[in-house]
């Protein structure tokens, strides 16, 4: 995000990164008319939109490929995968996730791989309902806000990652 929004200057590109960290997890869709509506008081088409989100992926794609695991995640997937089913819901475009879960060799682990369009908490019903899940046994792991509201909505457990940092549950 940052560099796209750098030709509208350092301003700009505070007030950006300020919002993706807070909003992690949210569709960059959603965060491109945000952050043209509110600070450039650009109103995007549809056409643009998906411009920018090409821009984003050509910046994005190889580095997430390259990027190292969370420490223990890797581990875990592959020593639980036939104990426990794993499904991945993600902001990230469908056709770009499933892309990066190939390319990473994760794509044996995973029955489903779901992305935007749809909402985080539409893939999870649609989830539960076409598997015929039983909430109780159904655990969301996340690491942003956006996640967990997403769990909550549709009633499942859920497990926040490095959330301590952002303070989501300030009443806690």
């Amino acid at each position: 995000f940052e560099k796209i929004y750098k030709p509208y200057g350092v301003e700009v590109v505070k007030k950006v990164k300020a919002h993706h960290l807070a909003n992690g997890g949210m569709s960059r869709f959603e965060k491109f008319k945000i952050y043209h509506g509110d600070y450039l008081k650009i109103k995007l088409k549809d056409k643009q939109i998906i411009e920018l989100s090409k821009e984003f992926s050509k910046n994005v794609v190889k580095k997430i490929v390259k990027a190292p695991y969370v420490p223990g995640a890797y581990e875990f997937i592959r020593k639980y995968f036939k104990k426990y089913t794993y499904f991945l819901i993600t902001a990230t475009p469908q056709n770009e996730i499933e892309n990066i879960v190939k390319l990473k060799g994760l794509d044996k682990y995973f029955v489903r791989v779901l992305g935007s369009p749809l909402e985080k908490h539409e893939n999870i019903n649609r989830i539960l309902n076409q598997y015929k899940l039983d909430k109780s046994e159904v655990c969301y792991i996340g690491d942003s806000l956006n996640d967990y509201t997403a769990s909550k909505r549709c009633g499942i457990k859920f497990i926040g990652l490095g959330l301590k940092k952002m303070n989501p549950f300030p009443h806690k």
